[in-house]
């Protein structure tokens, strides 16, 4: 992992210093790869747990949709304010709800 970072970085930093960019596409090159070798360690060696990033991420995805609704509509309806931010409460709820039931499955799988 190191050396495809290093590959990546050494690249850019070639390329500031000479200004020609074209360098730092090749450091691009080993992206696939690594992205390759870290699929192949994370299911190989379970080195995160799958479960638990999935569920937090897609639960802060939908609480950062729901929230920039806040930003689309007008303060002219307070009706419609008052249903997104019971909205948004209660997916925050129901979200976090979630995220323990997965991470309480996954220690108990760990312990088993």
């Amino acid at each position: 992992m190191i050396l495809f970072l290093l590959a990546l970085s050494f690249g850019n930093i070639v390329s500031s210093f000479t200004e020609d960019w074209g360098i730092a596409q090749y450091g691009l090159f080993g992206m696939p790869i690594f992205i390759g070798f870290l699929t192949y360690v994370i299911i190989k060696f379970k080195a995160f747990e799958i479960k638990m990033l999935a569920a937090e991420a897609l639960v802060a995805g939908l609480i950062i949709l729901l929230f920039s609704e806040f930003f689309f509509i007008g303060i002219e309806d307070p009706t419609i304010m008052i249903l997104i931010s019971v909205t948004v409460l209660l997916s925050t709820i129901f979200g976090m709800w979630l995220i323990n039931s997965v991470h309480g499955i996954a220690k108990w799988q760990l312990a088993c």
